[in-house]
Parts: C-alpha cells; structure tokens; sequence
C-alpha cells in the first residue's frame, strides 16, 4: 500500500514513519507537515492511504481529507489526531480508522489491519486495480420495463419494502427481482453490510450515525434523506466497522 503522511508536527509525522517501518506491506511515497503541498501532491499523483491529522493551523483535516477524497475516491482515510470529540465527524470522509495520539505500534497494528481487510491484499497497485474492476458486482433494477445496470458502488443502500426490494441511488430507485438475502450475499464482500433485515448500506456512502430508542442507531446516507436503521442485533459490528 502506498502512503501519504501529513501532520504539522514534525515530531508526530518522524514517529509515524519510525513505526511504519514495521509494516513492510506499507511504503511512505510522500510525506510532509504542509496541506497546501500535499493538496498539490494529491491533484498530480495518487496514494492508497491518506494519514492525515484533523487539528492543523491552515486547514481542518476533515475538510481536507473530503476534498481529496473526492479528487481520488479509492484514497483511504486513516485519521490522526489528540481530540476523541471529531470521531463520528471523521467518518464522513472515505474513513478506515481513527487514531489517538499518542500513536503506538499496538494501535497502528490494528489500524494496518483494518487497511488490508478494507482493500484487499493483492500485491501491487496495478493488480489491485484490476482485480477490483473485474469482481465489482453489477445490480439489475428494473424502472418498469426496462432494465437498468448500476455498479455496486453508485448505490446507496437496499431496502426491504413490502412485496418489493428496492435499491436507492442517487440517480433513483430501482426494483431488484432477488431478495434481500441474494444481495447480502452477493455484496458482503464489496463493502456492503445488513444494518437491519429490512436494510442493506453500501458503508462507503455512510455520512453519519447516532443512537434512537430501544438500543438501535439511526443513519444518515450520503445522497438520501431517508433514515436507516441499524437494529440492535447488527449494533456490535457496525460499530466495530466504523470504530464506534
């Protein structure tokens, strides 16, 4: 995995890159204590993995790691920072982890975990990319007699109506002729989870959480104002997912 490091302080970004040198699956491509030069860096050239801190004096991290998000959308997130109060905030960015200073190996270890079951260990850049492309499962919705074929990764979630399923994506609605099992299934693999038996989310398009009664969580969608649930047996993985 190719890295890019960003931290104002000097010492925190030294002793990142000491404890990533653990990691042989990791290589540092560019590094630095500035956003402005790893905003120019981002437009020229690309990385797998953003370590970025969210408190810095001439941008909000946060702020950052979206714009570079939506520069290069496969660009994981892995946010570094002091404050545990930014860390639902965080996971509106294409987030994999947060970390708390101070940064230790058994935390990092984790965290390089994380990285690796969220992208797949393949072996090189140009093999990842791929393999990607090639096992991106593609979805058939029907808009009454036609047939509509959408990439796994532009819908927003799967939902269980009655005597219908439906997939909701920003560009619309869509009938789905197999049922809610047969798309876990099939999407398990891709990033997708089953919050609710009435509820299948694309994680990538999740843009923030928050309790309801009766120990469940409600969720807000990134291109839908219609809240999810995550019902109260599902709680303890999406949590572990998003670090809760």
């Amino acid at each position: 995995m190719k890295a890019l490091l960003l931290d104002d302080e000097i010492l925190v970004l030294n002793n990142l890159k000491f404890l990533l040198k653990n990691f042989p699956q990791i290589e540092i491509i560019y590094e630095s204590t500035s956003a402005a030069e790893v905003v120019s860096w981002i437009k020229e050239n690309e990385a797998d993995v953003l370590f970025i801190d969210i408190s810095m004096p001439d941008i909000n991290g946060i702020d950052l790691a979206e714009y570079a998000s939506g520069i290069r959308p496969k660009l994981k997130i892995v946010f570094i920072t002091a404050y545990d109060n930014y860390a639902l905030e965080a996971f509106r960015a294409n987030t994999v982890d947060y970390l708390l200073k101070p940064i230790t190996l058994p935390k990092l270890t984790k965290t390089i975990k994380k990285l690796e079951n969220y992208m797949g260990d393949y072996g090189s850049d140009i093999i990842r990319k791929s393999e990607s492309q090639k096992l991106t499962p593609k979805i058939q919705g029907y808009v009454e007699d036609k047939c509509y074929i959408i990439s796994s990764r532009e819908g927003i979630f799967i939902k269980a109506e009655p005597r219908r399923i439906v997939l909701v994506s920003a560009k619309g609605e869509y009938l789905l002729k197999n049922p809610m099992t047969y798309w876990e299934e099939l999407l398990k693999r891709h990033h997708w989870f089953r919050c609710h038996r009435g509820y299948l989310i694309n994680l990538d398009k999740v843009v923030s959480t928050y309790p309801l009664f009766n120990q469940t969580y409600g969720v807000q969608m990134q291109g839908s104002k219609e809240e999810v649930i995550v019902s109260r047996s599902y709680i303890p993985e999406f949590k572990r997912l998003f670090s809760l």
